[in-house]
Parts: C-alpha cells; sequence; structure tokens
C-alpha cells in the first residue's frame, strides 16, 4: 500500500514513474523522472529507521549505473544519524532521502512532490548531505493552516461575499445560470457577422458564456489566457469546483468562419494551429506543475488540482461548414482529451439556459 501511495504521488505530479523492475541480481523499486534526469527508487516501509546497511546497498546498485544515476531513497521510518550525516563524507551524494514528514505536507496538498525534490536537490548539492527536512527547507510547513473562526451566534445564510470569503481566485469566478437571452444573442450576432472577429473580446467582457454547460458545482472559474503569467498563449481556462476539488479546460477559440475539416473530411491548418496552442501549454504546464498548483500567496498560480494533461475545448466554424465525414485525426483528438465543436453546439446550450434561467423567468412574471 505504501509503494501505490508513492506512486500515485509520482504520478499526479507528472514524474512519469515506472514501477519496480528486475535486472539479474537486483530488484528496483522503481525509477521516475525530473526534469529530464532519471531517477531510481528505494522504497522501505519498516518500524524502524533506516540504517547504514540498507542505504549502502542502494548505493551500490547506483554505482552500477552510469555515472549520471540518481537515486531516492524513502523511509517511512525516516533515517539513522549515521545515515543524515556521516555516510557522504569522503564521497559524493548520488541520492537523496525522504522520510513521512517530507510526504505528509504533500498528502496534505501544502506544497508540491516535485517543489520538495527540487529543494532536497539544491540542498544536497550545497552541503553534500542526502537529507535535509522539508520543514527545514520550508519553514512555513511549521505553521499552523488557517482557518475560519466560528461565526457568533450560530448558523447563518451565506450570501456571495460570504461565499468567495478566501477564495483565492474570487477574481475570476463567476456566477452560474445567471446567462440572458440577451447575451446570448449578442454573442451569436457576433459569430454571424464576416468581418474580422470580435467574439473573443465579447467573452472576456461576458464570461459566464464559457460555464454555462458546466454541472452545478461550488463554483465556476474563467481565467483569460493572458493573466497566467509566463505561460504560452492561450484563449481561456475554465474550471468548476466540485466536492472532490477543481476541474479545468483549456479554451480555444478559432474563427467563426473557418472550418474544422477541409471539403475531404481532414483537420484545417486552422484546427491544427489550436491544438498546437494547447499541446505547447499542456508542455509548459508539465514543466510548471507545482508552481501552478501552488497558492497564490505563495507564489504560485492558485490552479489547484490542475492535471499536465489538461482537458481542452477547441470552437470552430459553423455547423452549415463542417463536412459531413470527420477525418480519423479529428476523432483521435478527443483521445488527447481535446474536444471539437462548432459555435452552434454553444449558441444551442446558451438558448437552453437562458430561456429557463431565473433572470428569464422573473421577466415573464413582471
Amino acid at each position: 500500500m505504501y509503494e501505490k501511495l508513492i506512486f500515485d504521488l509520482l504520478d499526479w505530479s507528472s514524474l512519469h514513474p515506472r514501477k519496480g523492475y528486475r535486472n539479474p541480481g537486483e530488484q528496483i523499486d522503481g525509477s521516475f523522472v525530473l526534469n529530464g534526469n532519471i531517477y531510481l527508487l528505494e522504497i522501505k516501509y519498516t518500524s524502524n529507521p533506516t540504517t547504514l546497511v540498507d542505504v549502502a546497498a542502494f548505493e551500490g546498485k547506483l554505482l552500477s549505473k552510469p555515472r549520471w544515476s540518481r537515486g531516492l531513497f524513502i523511509s517511512h521510518s525516516g533515517f539513522s544519524p549515521e545515515c543524515k550525516e556521516t555516510y557522504t563524507i569522503g564521497r559524493r551524494a548520488s541520492s537523496i532521502f525522504m522520510d513521512s514528514n517530507d510526504i505528509r505536507p504533500v498528502l496534505h496538498g501544502r506544497i508540491g512532490l516535485k517543489e520538495i525534490l527540487e529543494g532536497k536537490l539544491r540542498s544536497a548539492s550545497e552541503s553534500n548531505l542526502p537529507f535535509t527536512s522539508a520543514l527545514e527547507l520550508f519553514p512555513f510547513l511549521n505553521e499552523e493552516p488557517r482557518k475560519s473562526p466560528p461565526s457568533a451566534g450560530g448558523f447563518k445564510r451565506a450570501n456571495r461575499i460570504d461565499f468567495l470569503e478566501g477564495d483565492q481566485l474570487k477574481d475570476f469566478h463567476v456566477w452560474w445560470d445567471q446567462i440572458t437571452e440577451s447575451e446570448v444573442q449578442g454573442f451569436e450576432n457576433l459569430i454571424d457577422n464576416p468581418n474580422p472577429p470580435a467574439h473573443k473580446h465579447y467573452v472576456a467582457q461576458n464570461p459566464r458564456l464559457l460555464i454555462e454547460h458546466l454541472r452545478g458545482g461550488h463554483g465556476r472559474y474563467v481565467i483569460p489566457g493572458n493573466s497566467i503569467p509566463g505561460a504560452p498563449p492561450i484563449d481561456f481556462l475554465i474550471a468548476e469546483r466540485s466536492s472532490i476539488g477543481f476541474e479545468w479546460t483549456i479554451i480555444e477559440l478559432e474563427n467563426p468562419q473557418d472550418s474544422a475539416t477541409d471539403s475531404n473530411g481532414k483537420p484545417t491548418s486552422a484546427l491544427m494551429r489550436a491544438h498546437d496552442r494547447i499541446e505547447e501549454w499542456r508542455s509548459w504546464l508539465d514543466q510548471n506543475l507545482d508552481r501552478a498548483r501552488r497558492d497564490i500567496s505563495r507564489n504560485g498560480l492558485g490552479l489547484g488540482d490542475i492535471e499536465a494533461k489538461t482537458p481542452a475545448l477547441i470552437l470552430i466554424g459553423r455547423r452549415t461548414q463542417a463536412a459531413s465525414g470527420a477525418h480519423a485525426r479529428i476523432r483521435l483528438l478527443s483521445r488527447e482529451l481535446i474536444q471539437v465543436h462548432t459555435y452552434d453546439w454553444l449558441v444551442e446550450y446558451l438558448k437552453g439556459k437562458a430561456a429557463n434561467s431565473p433572470h428569464t423567468r422573473f421577466k415573464q412574471h413582471t
């Protein structure tokens, strides 16, 4: 079970883990990739701290590999003082150590695994010591997480301000089920216009156009792509928040006058440009995943729970422009977690929501 937990954390952190395998005369618990370097894994779940004997055996495995090989030794119960303080005297540290106190804040969502590993690597390079506690590397982990004070006078009905209190993404929060028929009509007028499209600006001014198709939950968010510092360009990043966390989607709004496929049903250059932008953004995210998930208060982006392979939605063209048979390449996009729809798909959904929104129902009864 402990090994499964470790591999789940490595996978969640997009560190491309490989589970245990056997070479002639040795067992390797696994490996993973961090910043282009491959690390071999040793995982021990015992009631007593790991001793020099176990560490020396792991170092022996590393010495039999190419010189660039590195290691990560994870011991649930920690390491003896000799392991942490004297083992590397007179020799190069080729591995770093982690214990349960390093793993716990990752499980609690207070810091990313990749961030801890990079901190330990830097410390090992500067001190030649294989173990520095995450609590020492990141002093904020010693602080108790903030808790909201209990309200006086019992329960009260939460208003919108209460709902968003403490939400680090509140500037991008969008209230659901509030779309109006006039907003939908304005959007439809723009995508019908053959002139250079202004629909992206209109969506930025009316962001709920992008979230009405999402499910109910604890909040919905629309973040313009140019608001994400350091990231390659995308149009929007949207999210729905539920009891299981955030679910994110990349949105690419292509020209409504373009088409996803040509007359032969093959993907157009416009569609593939959108695809390439999505893949470039995913690649950037894979390299900056810890920073992306980290709280804004800690110089992160606050994109909690985001995955390196973030699902995406491309809106392009109109239904009348779609070729009768979609090329296999478009069908394959769904395997890459990329959906492709025409603008009519979104407009029809918005019209249905607007016709039944509380705002419209109120107008009908006044």
